[in-house]
């Protein structure tokens, strides 16, 4: 390559020469010969002026003749900003991984900004229902005392003492009791056949409720038949996700599940105080389960009007 060059460079300046030779003119920034040029100082800078008096421009000579010399100065110029520009190239993905490296953390750091915000709105949000669920079982507590007032002694409520709450008692979990049911059922003459005075109801709320339906459970005495299951726990659709709604009140609840005992054939067990002791809320639990899942295979029995 630089032969090519320096060939091209020779033939370039042959030509210029012939050229300069072949005109009569003399070369860019000389005088002819036949005129002489006076120079009037005028300052610093001297004006040539003509015999005629006529005042001309000092031309500056320019050297436009090419030489090889010259076309090795020119390229060195050009490959010294070439390698300067190849170095700043060469520089550029140093420069660009330090970006990336930065916008990474920046990334990062808002990653976590998010994560903090999304944790203090899960707070939030895991308040708001156990707000509405205080909310809501206060309501529920006062409205069954009421009815429990007029209904002159069938049932009663209160709240279950093992809490740990300030008052020592729990507002998630209540007990009612039943003193009176339909004359003419079988578990109205079973009781007064063994002196039992009342039957006990465990009502445990959840902390979503109630958006979630209670567990409801028998607690005494033992009893057979009438929707009752093992450890206690009552076969009702209502006491499901799928058949429960938030618009129901416990108050209609508990009416519907006395209505099954009455009404399902329920009974006062002869064994009632040798089995009592099966009556637990784990018992309860797991029957409960396996009570929805052949439900939720098979279907649900849907009572009659007059059964609650």
């Amino acid at each position: 390559m630089p032969n090519a060059v320096q060939k091209f460079a020779n033939h370039l300046v042959k030509r210029l020469r012939r050229a300069a030779s072949s005109t009569s003119s003399p070369p860019i920034g000389q005088p002819p010969a036949d005129v002489t040029i006076e120079a009037e100082p005028t300052g610093d800078i001297c004006s040539p002026i003509t015999p005629a008096g006529a005042i001309i421009r000092k031309e500056v000579p320019i050297q436009n003749h090419l030489t090889p010399e010259n076309v090795q100065s020119v390229l060195k110029v050009h490959s010294s900003r070439s390698f300067e520009t190849s170095v700043q190239v060469s520089r550029e993905p140093e420069a660009e991984d330090d970006v990336i490296i930065e916008l990474e953390a920046m990334k990062n750091l808002r990653i976590e900004d998010a994560l903090t915000e999304s944790r203090k709105m899960q707070e939030t949000f895991d308040k708001r229902p156990r707000a509405t669920n205080i909310r809501r079982l206060m309501k529920e507590l006062r409205q069954l005392q009421k009815a429990s007032q007029e209904s002159n002694g069938t049932f009663e409520v209160e709240l279950c003492s093992d809490g740990d709450s300030e008052d020592g008692h729990d507002l998630s979990d209540w007990e009612v009791r039943f003193f009176k049911f339909d004359e003419s059922s079988n578990l109205w003459k079973s009781m007064q056949e063994h002196g039992i005075d009342c039957v006990k109801f465990r009502v445990t709320f959840p902390s979503d409720f109630p958006f979630s339906p209670p567990f409801v459970r028998l607690v005494s005495p033992y009893i057979e038949n009438g929707f009752v299951m093992n450890g206690g726990a009552i076969c009702l659709e209502v006491l499901t996700n799928q058949g429960w709604s938030s618009a129901y009140t416990v108050e209609a609840l508990l009416v519907q599940v006395a209505a099954s005992l009455s009404h399902g054939g329920a009974v006062v067990s002869k064994h009632q105080k040798r089995k009592q002791h099966k009556l637990t809320q784990k018992r309860a639990e797991v029957e409960f389960r396996r009570i929805i899942k052949i439900h939720n295979k098979y279907g649900w029995v849907k009572l009659e009007k007059n059964e609650g």
